[in-house]
């Protein structure tokens, strides 16, 4: 019975795809979502049954936790789709001064952060090189503990650079892709925004952490397949050629922290991959529906707890506050599974209707075949919103502060006049 059910949720996800890539006629980047999903759901099929996986996920898969997730993620993209029903035919740009301005900021506290990581950078450079698994295995565990106990980044020593440096990483890629749009760029602004987008896989180099390094070179292949209809051809071939040679720098290391955290098991660490896609659905359906209790909006919304005078708890206070419930923040449940662990099931759904019918109302359009330049950040933030396909992105107070930013810079835009139509052919 598992198994049909299994099958069955990959089915329904497979139809889903073929419908909408029907209805539109051409493969969108919601189209590459669903399929995101779709694959997901084939692959947790084999994760289930694998032997690694023995006493790993529950002992059942149940109907309604599939039904209940397909229709989440579906309402949490619906204003994406409903934006991609509408050929745009122009882009309307803002001087580029303000843009200048905003890529420069951005490019700088990059910089900045990844002027700080050399001297580590380069320590296990030289080490990683070698395939030191002992250096693999103690330095992410440093930096594990490290963010067990630290509660925000407002608690660090370096609070507001740190705030600003989280920031403007969060931003690099949607303004690297909106200045490539600008006929007048600066060719040193676009360098300055390419180093800008590295600073995180970087850092997830020097700490060891093959989910800084995939999380952020997945969500820049996806932005790329945002924009893609919007850039050049020339553009295009140019990125496709850099892109390629740099995502292989980065997953050259990102199989060598792999292979030494799983101490060369390679048969063990080829199960490591397939549960860090896949274990997401596994996990929701096991759990999280029924999870004998709720984490108050700590993991999703503790910025919004903060300013309502409650505590913020680090992730170990919160594993060790919540630890009744069966599953905890060490467990991959995609970013409904996120929702509804802090909210519980009802409250969840009301939270993405809410917010739903907020995004349809920010983003309709006067002229639908016009694209304002504005509706790039709102856009951006739902796409990365439904890439949280194991985790919530903008959990944390970092990640509370990074949609804010985000929204701001939406109504900011939203309120300059376009200086530059740019025709779509």
């Amino acid at each position: 019975m598992d198994a049909i059910i299994l099958w069955c949720n990959f089915f329904l996800w497979l139809l889903t795809l073929l419908v909408y890539v029907r209805r539109r006629g051409r493969m969108t980047i919601g189209g590459w979502i669903i399929l995101l999903y779709t694959s997901i759901a084939f692959f947790s099929i084999s994760l289930f049954f694998n032997k690694y996986s023995e006493g790993y996920f529950a002992d059942h898969i149940y109907v309604f936790p599939y039904i209940f997730l397909w229709g989440m993620i579906l309402l949490g993209l619906s204003p994406l789709l409903k934006q991609e029903r509408y050929k745009v035919e122009a882009i309307l740009l803002p001087s580029i001064c303000w843009v200048n301005i905003l890529c420069i900021t951005v490019v700088l506290f990059c910089i900045f952060r990844i002027i700080s990581s050399l001297p580590d950078l380069q320590r296990g450079l030289i080490l990683l090189s070698g395939g030191s698994s002992d250096y693999i295995l103690q330095t992410y565990n440093e930096t594990t503990a490290q963010n067990m106990v630290r509660k925000s980044v407002i608690d660090s020593k370096i609070d507001i650079i740190a705030i600003l440096t989280n920031c403007s990483a969060e931003l690099s890629p949607l303004l690297f892709f909106i200045y490539l749009l600008y006929p007048n760029k600066n060719k040193w602004v676009v360098m300055g925004l390419g180093v800008a987008i590295l600073s995180s896989p970087i850092d997830g180099i020097v700490k060891c952490s093959r989910v800084l390094i995939v999380a952020n070179l997945f969500l820049f292949c996806f932005t790329f397949l945002l924009f893609r209809e919007f850039l050049g051809r020339k553009v295009r071939r140019y990125l496709y050629v850099v892109s390629c040679i740099v995502l292989s720098f980065f997953f050259l290391f990102f199989a060598i922290i792999s292979l030494g955290r799983a101490k060369g098991n390679i048969e063990r660490n080829n199960w490591g991959y397939q549960r860090y896609f896949a274990e997401s659905f596994l996990v929701f359906n096991g759990y999280c529906v029924d999870a004998n209790g709720i984490r108050e909006g700590n993991r999703t919304a503790p910025l919004f707890r903060m300013l309502l005078g409650m505590e913020n708890l680090s992730p170990k206070e919160m594993r060790y506050k919540y630890r009744n419930m069966r599953v905890d923040s060490s467990r991959f449940s995609t970013y409904v599974g996120d929702f509804v662990l802090d909210f519980g099931v009802i409250f969840s759904l009301v939270i993405f209707i809410v917010l739903a019918l907020v995004a349809f109302k920010l983003l309709k359009r006067h002229e639908k075949t016009e694209l304002p330049i504005s509706h790039f950040f709102l856009i951006y933030l739902i796409m990365k919103f439904n890439l949280g396909f194991w985790q919530y992105l903008f959990s944390g107070i970092g990640g509370n502060l990074a949609v804010l930013t985000f929204l701001l810079l939406f109504f900011f835009f939203r309120s300059r006049h376009a200086h530059i139509r740019l025709n779509i052919l």
